[in-house]
């Protein structure tokens, strides 16, 4: 038997998370019109009328789920950039970014 206590904490909960990956801000930023995306980010990152997840784990670079490979600094084979003078965001500003934007005028970051 099972039973739950509402009553008594045992433990508080900050917060729930989940990803913004390359792949899954192509699909919302450019496969969905702007209607049907607004729904989705509010149904996902709304604390009122949505499930309000308030963690975001965003990768440095390209993942496994990226539509294609980078860096923040790609040079070609055998050159290197220790200053980083080629250091370019330009792969997320694509989708990435304007999505997180959207996110964050739903669920803005509080201190």
């Amino acid at each position: 038997m099972i039973t739950i206590d509402t009553v008594t904490t045992f433990q508080a909960i900050e917060g729930f998370g989940a990803a913004l990956t390359g792949s899954s801000a192509y699909l919302l930023h450019q496969k969905m019109d702007e209607g049907k995306r607004l729904e989705t980010l509010t149904d996902l990152f709304d604390t009122v009328t949505g499930i309000g997840i308030s963690y975001l784990r965003l990768t440095m670079g390209a993942s496994d789920f990226s539509l294609s490979d980078f860096t923040y600094d790609d040079m070609p084979a055998g050159q290197t950039d220790f200053d980083l003078a080629n250091f370019s965001l330009s792969q997320d500003l694509e989708d990435v970014i304007p999505v997180l934007q959207e996110i964050i005028q739903i669920n803005p970051i509080s201190n």
